[in-house]
Formats: structure tokens, sequence, C-alpha cells
């Protein structure tokens, strides 16, 4: 496994916006800490999907081989542009990029664009886009779309890194 290089890792909290188009306050939400996020009792007005802000986080971890962007909340429509402008601080036709989708729980129509957008980037430069992707119905988004064989796509780091090298077989099996 490859090294570290400096082992800068950054971690940015997009801003958010309400489902309703404002940006919406940064009070809704305590932390962008994954895990730490307040959540109102179950059943009550607070707690409900369509007032909850669509909120995003990316953290950049820079690799010798790679960046590995990892993503914890929503990739949509809203958090989509920020995301894009955050992740192009590397250029995907110059440095490989590994997209986590571990901690997406939403994946809408414009954030698999964008996802799009940054293999295109990648590929005019002679390139791929990585991505993680261990949660089976956002796997299952990425066959039903035809786009699974567009990336370099696996469960795990592991995988990816294999795919990108140009791997048929997954690691781990035999056969």
């Amino acid at each position: 496994m490859a090294g570290r290089s400096g082992g800068l890792v950054t971690t940015d909290r997009l801003p958010e916006r309400s489902r309703d188009g404002p940006l919406a306050s940064h009070a809704l939400q305590a932390s962008p800490l994954p895990g730490s996020r307040g959540v109102a009792p179950a059943g009550s007005v607070e707690g409900a999907a369509a007032k909850l802000p669509s909120a995003l986080w990316v953290t950049c971890e820079t690799f010798e081989d790679l960046v590995l962007v990892g993503l914890q909340g929503e990739l949509d429509i809203y958090t989509r542009p920020a995301f894009l402008e955050r992740v192009r601080r590397y250029d995907p036709a110059e440095v490989q990029l590994v997209i986590d989708l571990a901690g997406v729980r939403l994946l809408d129509s414009a954030g698999l664009g964008g996802l799009v957008s940054l293999r295109n980037e990648a590929h005019r430069g002679g390139g791929r886009l990585g991505v993680v992707c261990p949660r089976h119905d956002l796997a299952r988004l990425f066959w039903v779309t035809g786009l699974r064989p567009a990336f370099a796509f696996g469960e795990n780091l592991a995988a990816v890194r294999f795919a990108l090298a140009g791997g048929t077989k997954r690691p781990g099996r035999s056969s």
C-alpha cells in the first residue's frame, strides 16, 4: 500500500441550502463531524426530511499515488456546485482522483452528473476517475444507469486501486 505524502488531510463543510432554495442557517447543524449532527426526535416536525438542509462534508487526503475525496451527507442538486468547486482544486486530468461514497446518504441525478463531469475531465487527460462505493443501493444506481463501466469502481480503496491499475479479477478472489 502506498504511503501518504505529507499526510495532508483537509475537511470542508460546504455551504448548506434548505430544500426550498435559500441558504440555511448553520445553526441547524451543530457540527460538521460525521455522526455528531443534532437530530430531532422521531415524529417531530423538525425531524421531517423535507425540512432538513442539504449538507455535504468533503475530506481530501493526499497519498503518493492519488487524492482520496471522502464525502459525508448528500450529493445533490444543492451541494453539487460547491462539491465540484472544491474537487476541481485538483485537476482530474493531472491528478488521480478517487471519490469515496461510503458516507453518502443521498445521490440524485445532479450529483451523479457531477461525478460524470469529473470522469469526463479525467478521461480527456487520459485518466480514470475512481469511485469507492461499499453501499449496494448506490452501486446499483451506477449499474441501472449504465455508468458502472465508466469508472474505476470498487467496494474499498484497494479494489479501486486494482481497477485503476487495469486489473480484471477482484483482489482476494480465486478462480
